[in-house]
Order: C-alpha cells, then sequence, then structure tokens
C-alpha cells in the first residue's frame, strides 16, 4: 500500500503540474489575442487619422511649395519645384497645383537661373500640367 500511495501522490501531483501548465497556456492564448486586438485598434486608428488629416495637410504643403517658387534665393526655388513635381503625379494633383497659382509662378522663373536642377524641375511641371489640361480641354 505504501508503494500506491507514493505513486498517487506522484500522479496527483503531476496531474496538478499539466493542469497549471494548460492553464498558463490558455492565458498565453488570451494575452495573444489581446495583444491582437489592440494592435487591430491602434492599426484602425492611425489609418482613420491618416485619411483624415493627410488631406488637409495636402493644400497648406501645395501653398508653401508654390511660396518658396516665389523666393529669390535658388535654394528655395529648387526645394519648392521638387516638392511640385514629386506633388504632380496624379491629374487631381495637377489641378490643385493650378488653383493654387503655381503655373504663373512657374512661368515667371526665369530661363536664365544658374540652377540647372531648377530648369529641369520648370520643364517637367510645365509639360505635366500641359498634358493634363490637353485632356481636359
Amino acid at each position: 500500500m505504501q508503494v500506491s500511495a507514493q505513486e498517487n501522490i506522484l500522479n496527483i501531483q503531476t496531474r496538478a503540474l499539466s493542469s497549471v501548465s494548460q492553464g498558463d497556456d490558455i492565458e498565453e492564448d488570451v494575452d495573444k489575442k489581446a495583444a491582437w486586438l489592440m494592435k487591430a485598434f491602434l492599426f484602425g486608428t492611425a489609418v482613420y487619422a491618416g485619411c483624415y488629416f493627410v488631406p488637409l495637410m495636402g493644400d497648406s504643403m501645395i501653398q508653401q511649395s508654390v511660396a518658396l517658387l516665389r523666393v529669390k534665393d535658388p535654394l528655395f526655388k529648387r526645394m519648392g519645384a521638387s516638392r511640385l513635381s514629386r506633388i504632380a503625379t496624379n491629374d487631381v494633383a495637377v489641378k490643385a497645383l493650378h488653383h493654387a497659382g503655381a503655373q504663373s509662378v512657374i512661368n515667371s522663373i526665369a530661363d536664365s537661373t544658374a540652377d540647372d536642377d531648377i530648369l529641369k524641375y520648370k520643364s517637367k511641371l510645365l509639360r505635366r500640367l500641359h498634358e493634363v489640361f490637353e485632356r481636359v480641354i
């Protein structure tokens, strides 16, 4: 009987340990699900905020880039022209550039500008504006 009593004690301890490890597995699963739920919530919040705030920043960026073209410093002109050339990727953006008065500012840049990059951006922007408005008309 002593042997069987010791075996029962060992079996009880083994079962107790296995049930504890199953409980840990359940807790880990719950923690993982909670972490994924939190990640999904934060991702959804970031997408919502991005969809709400990014369009608001677009108009001001276009206006600031056009304002940079009006400055006399070649560095700022180059920065404004490069920004506008990156913005002018689709028809909606080109129309926004036109409404912001970018075409008149781009045309006012002298062809004798010392910086070749500005002239390259100018020709690219004018070509893009011409393509979009040719299709519209």
